[in-house]
Parts: structure tokens; C-alpha cells; sequence
């Protein structure tokens, strides 16, 4: 069976609500999430940030709800444990924002 292959200028056409800049980037692999965009400059990590959400549910589950003090602790603790030593102090609605 053979395979046709569009040309950028024909998908663009076909899908008519698509920028063809947009195809452009993602045929040439230059377009990436949001998330993936900014993960350098995320202090957790993507699996930390599961870790810390995982840990939260299963103390809600015992019946501890997660305050944001433990969660902002384990995220340090998590911090440490991977550089040696905490960088600047989370903002002030890092937590909020983040739960």
C-alpha cells in the first residue's frame, strides 16, 4: 500500500483554521508545549511535581489535609535533595497557585 504525503502549502489548505507557520514548526520539530517550553525554569521537576501531589492525596486519604507548609517543605526537601541547597524562597502564592 502506498503512502501519499501532503505538501505543507495542501495541509494548510486542508486544515484552513491552521497557520502554516504553525505546520512549519511542527514538521520541522521546532514546536514544543508550553510546559516543555518553560521546564528549565520550573523549580520542581515534572516527576517532583507528582511526587508532591501524590504525597498531598495520600495524607487527604489518612485524613491530613495538605496545608500549604508541608507542601511547600516537601517541595524544598525535594529542592535540596537534588542541588545541595535551596535557591531563592518560593513567591508568596507559589503553593496556591500550584495546588
Amino acid at each position: 500500500m502506498q503512502q501519499t504525503y501532503l505538501t505543507l502549502r495542501t495541509q494548510a489548505i486542508v486544515f484552513a483554521d491552521v497557520d502554516k507557520r504553525i505546520l512549519y514548526r511542527l514538521v520541522s520539530g521546532s514546536a514544543v508545549s508550553r510546559s516543555m517550553a518553560h521546564e528549565g525554569q520550573q523549580r520542581l521537576t515534572g516527576p517532583e511535581e507528582k511526587v508532591v501531589v501524590k504525597r498531598s492525596i495520600h495524607q487527604d486519604d489518612r485524613g491530613f489535609p495538605p496545608k500549604l507548609s508541608i507542601v511547600l517543605d516537601m517541595g524544598l526537601h525535594l529542592e535540596r535533595k537534588r542541588f545541595g541547597k535551596v535557591s531563592d524562597a518560593f513567591g508568596k502564592n507559589r503553593m496556591s497557585r500550584f495546588l
